[in-house]
C-alpha cells in the first residue's frame, strides 16, 4: 500500500497499480482479484493514517438508492480520534492520495484483458467514421516478419468502413514515444512552477467545522445551552457547508497534486511495465488516437496518426 500510495503521487494512473497488483498474483481479503473501486475503498479508509474510521449509508432522496462512504470519526472539539494501531502512510500522503483518486473510479482504462497495446484508442480518422480499429495479424505465409500486425478499421457489416490501416508495431512505438515525451514536458513545467499557495478557503473551512464543533459542545451542556429544536435545525446547514467546502478542497488538491506528479523517470520504467500498465498510462492521457487512409501512399508515415490528448 506504501509503494502503491507512491507511484500515485508520483503520476501513475490507478488503473496501473490494479494491474500491478493484478499481476502480482495479490488478491482481496475475500480471495478475489483486486479492481479499481475495491482499491480506491482501502486507500480511501482514514485507518491507514492513523484515524479512526465508520462507514455512513446514505439515501439518496432523488433515487432512494443506498451509498455507504468512509469518514473520519472526530471527538467533540471537531480532532480526528487517533486508533490504536500503526499507520501505513503519513496523514498528509492519505489526503494527498484520496485527493488523486476522488471519489469514484475511473472506468474503461486499461484494466481489460487485451493483448495489443492500442485496441480501444485508435480510432478511423475518415470524417463519417471514427470507428475503433482493431489489431490483425498478418499471415505467416504472406510475410517474413513474425508477429507482423496490423491496426485495421472492421468492415461496414460491424460499424466500420473497411478503409484504414496501419504498421501495428511503428504505431505502438510513435504513440509510446509521445506519451512518454508528454510525461516528460509535464514534468518539465512542474519544475518550473513557483510553489502552490494554500487553498485560499482553508480558514473558512476551518471556521464551518468549528461552528460545528462549537455547536454540538453547546447542546451537549448539562444543563443544555441550547435546545434540541435549535440544534437539529442549524446542524444540517453547516454540515451541508462543510461539506461543499471540502470538496472544492479535495478538488483542489488534486489539481495540485495531478500538476506535481508527473514522473520524470517513465522513460527508463516503460521497458519494465506490463501491457495493462503500459495501456494505463496511455489512456491516462489520450483521449484517443486518430488514424488516417494513406492517401494511396505506400511505408510508414507518421503523419497519418493524430493524438487526441484529455484535457486536464
Amino acid at each position: 500500500m506504501r509503494k502503491a500510495a507512491q507511484r500515485l503521487l508520483e503520476g501513475a494512473p490507478l488503473a496501473a497499480v490494479v494491474a500491478q497488483w493484478r499481476a502480482s498474483g495479490l488478491q482481496t481479503p475475500l480471495g478475489k482479484e483486486w479492481v479499481a473501486e475495491s482499491v480506491k475503498q482501502v486507500l480511501r479508509n482514514p485507518r491507514i493514517c492513523g484515524y479512526r474510521s465508520r462507514h455512513v449509508r446514505e439515501v439518496d432522496p432523488d433515487t432512494g438508492k443506498e451509498h455507504v462512504r468512509m469518514e473520519v470519526v472526530r471527538d467533540a472539539s471537531g480532532e480526528p480520534v487517533i486508533g490504536q494501531f500503526e499507520p501505513i502512510l503519513t496523514v498528509g500522503e492519505w489526503q494527498a492520495v484520496t485527493a488523486i483518486i476522488g471519489s469514484n473510479a475511473v472506468r474503461g482504462r486499461g484494466t481489460n484483458a487485451r493483448i495489443y497495446l492500442l485496441t480501444g484508442t485508435l480510432r478511423c480518422g475518415k470524417p463519417d467514421c471514427g470507428h475503433k480499429l482493431r489489431a490483425i495479424k498478418a499471415h505467416e505465409s504472406r510475410v517474413k516478419t513474425p508477429g507482423l500486425f496490423y491496426y485495421a478499421c472492421e468492415s461496414r457489416a460491424k460499424g466500420g468502413c473497411g478503409g484504414v490501416s496501419i504498421p501495428g508495431g511503428k504505431t505502438d512505438e510513435f504513440i509510446a514515444e509521445a506519451v512518454i515525451a508528454k510525461y516528460e514536458l509535464e514534468a518539465q513545467r512542474r519544475e518550473a512552477r513557483s510553489a502552490p499557495s494554500p487553498w485560499a478557503r482553508e480558514a473558512e473551512l476551518a471556521q464551518i467545522r468549528q461552528d460545528i464543533a462549537d455547536l454540538t459542545a453547546a447542546w451537549r451542556a448539562r444543563p443544555q445551552r441550547i435546545s434540541s429544536s435549535r440544534y437539529f435545525a442549524m446542524l444540517p446547514e453547516l454540515e451541508r457547508e462543510e461539506q461543499t467546502l471540502s470538496g472544492e478542497r479535495d478538488a483542489w488538491l488534486a489539481k495540485q497534486y495531478a500538476a506535481a506528479g508527473r514522473p520524470v523517470d517513465l522513460r527508463a520504467k516503460w521497458p519494465k511495465l506490463g501491457l495493462a500498465e503500459k495501456r494505463a498510462y496511455i489512456e491516462d492521457v489520450l483521449a484517443a488516437v486518430l488514424v488516417y487512409p494513406a492517401g494511396g501512399k505506400r511505408g510508414w508515415n507518421p503523419e497519418r496518426l493524430e493524438p487526441i490528448w484529455r484535457e486536464d
